[in-house]
């Protein structure tokens, strides 16, 4: 039993981080950046619960680590500005006109990039 919280945190983590930046792609590449009439208003309410699960259990998984190097909280942080931007670009994306929503999906993608890399790297340097 122990060992299920953290694994299902580190599951709820990366399905939150699908649904957010998968959303941001797949408007970015396959609907070239404009949502059809409705999606956004039907989307909104899955990308406030992925943005509040993301940072529940990404706080959870900051806390259980115990021994890091320097370098973690640095990149930690600069994660953390970017997955709050993603959030926030993703939630206003469901409301802006079409001009608008293709620029701040594509930012939005961009920026998931980034946090899968700095991801990575963080993952690396916790081992």
């Amino acid at each position: 039993m122990n060992e299920f919280i953290p694994l299902a945190s580190r599951w709820i983590h990366i399905l939150c981080a699908m649904i957010l930046v998968g959303g941001a792609l797949f408007s970015h590449f396959a609907l070239r950046g404009q949502w059809p009439p409705g999606t956004g208003l039907r989307f909104r309410p899955w990308a406030l619960g992925a943005g509040a699960a993301i940072l529940a259990s990404g706080l959870y998984n900051f806390l259980q680590k115990t021994a890091v190097p320097k370098p973690y909280h640095m990149v930690f942080g600069i994660k953390f500005l970017l997955a709050l931007h993603v959030i926030a670009v993703v939630v206003l994306a469901c409301r802006a006109d079409s001009a608008k929503q293709s620029r701040l999906l594509t930012g939005a993608a961009v920026s998931g990039f980034v946090i899968v890399l700095l991801s990575g790297y963080l993952r690396s340097l916790s081992q």
